[in-house]
């Protein structure tokens, strides 16, 4: 499912910070409710807890990026090549569950607020939009079943 570039620069992360809560893409292909390749990561983090960028800067290729949109942070960084996108939000946005990936052990976000994220910028690119087509489709092929 990962590239060994994204799965280097998602462990990167979470060796820095456990609590960690992996989504987006990765979120709603390992749920089985996305086909497309995994581009970047989508990650987040409780408004709580602070980030070593000291030790993260480290792995960083090329010069983060902060900005505020909505009641987020989000942070913008290249590690292997791969861009991450790390949110610091509010613990609502964090119901995840225990999963395995690749061997790693991670917190995977609840898959309705990927699709929701999803639904949000889907304003902003037509990846999201093709994307929650996609996700319509498999919701009617389920609803076929019975």
């Amino acid at each position: 499912m990962l590239t060994e570039n994204q799965l280097i620069a998602l462990k990167t992360i979470l060796d820095i910070n456990t609590k960690i809560c992996v989504g987006g893409s990765i979120c709603l292909k390992a749920y089985g409710l996305m086909d497309r390749e995994i581009g970047d990561l989508d990650l987040f983090i409780d408004k709580k807890y602070l980030l070593d960028f000291d030790t993260l800067d480290q792995y960083i290729s090329e010069e983060r990026s902060h900005y505020e949109i909505d009641d987020a942070t989000r942070i913008t960084m290249y590690i292997k090549g791969v861009k991450v996108d790390l949110f610091r939000v509010d613990s609502y946005l964090i119901s995840s569950a225990p999963w395995a990936i690749h061997g790693l052990q991670i917190q995977m976000q609840n898959p309705c607020l990927a699709i929701a994220a999803k639904v949000k910028y889907s304003e902003t690119g037509e990846k999201h939009v093709k994307d929650i087509e996609d996700l319509r489709i498999k919701f009617m092929n389920l609803t076929n079943l019975l």
